[in-house]
């Protein structure tokens, strides 16, 4: 059944007040079997899922609530490559043969992404018109600058911005400068994680809702994953994708993540005099502290 699914518990807000449509995810039933079984049904979960589909896996995903309604869903919506450290400070930490691959995985990121959703026309609002981090000091400037360089060297599009150009651009003075990159971009998480599901769903990969993984274990050379209801799963290959959601599924795992809080404020609609300014190009924005 893939018919839009809307009686789904989701905690109260914006995102869920505009999201597409929810895809019917039923509650595992009974044994079933799989190439493999991810478990964790957000971004992570269901674009490992999607990707393994295309090259004709068999995949079946479980979720201890429904798509997105954790992390996935609930997050601010900004797309931006990259990782806390830059290239440089990457391959004197790492060296240059293992940094490179983590540099490559952090740059393309938002290209991910992006190719998704126009390849199979996910609707999730995608606005890719670039990511302004601001400075409040000259010394943070100094650091951008690096950063920007940095990338522009691996041939990504970057602008440098002075006190002015960020003013104009953010519609909010009290910044030193900043920088653009332009490989960053914006969408409706909720509707992202909604659409990766139909997408899936469409490949052919099962997606259940309501059906938190409480056992996993080897069993005749094969993984058994036993849910809440008693229903399981048998599989070659598991991915646990629960990130901040880890729990004592598997022996320490849950030690090695830190759950991050994030907040969101939404205000009413505003007028084009008071909304026009801000971010008037589409961009997204994070500062520097």
């Amino acid at each position: 059944m893939n018919a839009a699914y809307t009686e789904q518990p989701f905690p109260p807000s914006l995102w869920a007040a505009t999201a597409t449509p929810a895809q019917f995810t039923s509650q595992l039933s009974g044994k079933v079997r799989s190439d493999v079984a991810v478990i964790g049904a957000g971004f992570t979960g269901l674009s490992t899922a999607l990707h393994l589909a295309e090259k004709g896996v068999q995949v079946c995903v479980l979720d201890a609530e429904q798509p997105g309604w954790g992390a996935s869903g609930r997050n601010g919506g900004q797309v931006i490559p990259g990782l806390k450290y830059d290239p440089d400070e990457l391959r004197a930490r790492l060296g240059e043969e293992h940094a490179e691959g983590v540099i490559q995985l952090a740059a393309g990121a938002a290209d991910v992404v992006f190719n998704l959703i126009e390849k199979y026309g996910i609707e999730c609002d995608a606005i890719r018109k670039g990511w302004i981090q601001t400075a409040h000091s000259p010394k943070l400037l100094q650091l951008m600058e690096r950063r920007a360089r940095q990338w522009e060297k691996r041939g990504v599009r970057v602008e440098l911005l002075d006190r002015s150009a960020v003013a104009e651009r953010v519609g909010g003075k009290g910044f030193v400068g900043g920088w653009v990159d332009y490989r960053a971009g914006s969408i409706q998480p909720l509707s992202y994680v909604r659409g990766l599901v139909r997408v899936a769903q469409h490949l052919g990969v099962a997606v259940h809702g309501k059906s938190r993984a409480v056992k996993i274990e080897k069993v005749d050379g094969s993984w058994q994953i036993t849910t809440d209801n008693g229903s399981v799963v048998v599989a070659d290959r598991v991915v646990i994708a629960t990130n901040g959601y880890t729990d004592g599924l598997w022996p320490g795992l849950q030690q090695t993540v830190l759950a991050a809080n994030s907040f969101l404020v939404a205000t009413k609609p505003l007028s084009d005099e008071q909304g026009g300014p801000i971010l008037k190009g589409g961009e997204v924005s994070s500062d520097s502290r």
